[in-house]
């Protein structure tokens, strides 16, 4: 790929500064409309650099496990400073 091709598209991906009230709250259960759902991802991740995504069919337990691990990690890394 082109170097100004490059960074033609890094300056079109970055996330432009701005100002917003909330997280944005993408709902991606809503298949009926990919178009949609991604038009909602690009301008979330455009205009904020994060958004919250509902209804990704990631099991509740497994979400509860991954913060548990990364809490018994900072514990570790505590530790060791010590």
């Amino acid at each position: 790929m082109p170097k100004d091709l490059v960074g033609r598209l890094d300056d079109k991906l970055r996330a432009k500064p701005g100002s917003f009230d909330e997280i944005p709250v993408v709902d991606i259960l809503d298949g009926t409309n990919k178009r949609a759902v991604a038009k909602e991802i690009r301008w979330a991740l455009s205009n904020t650099g994060f958004m919250y995504v509902k209804n990704d069919g990631i099991l509740q337990d497994f979400v509860d496990s991954a913060f548990d691990v990364t809490r018994c990690g900072s514990l570790i890394c505590a530790c060791r400073r010590r």
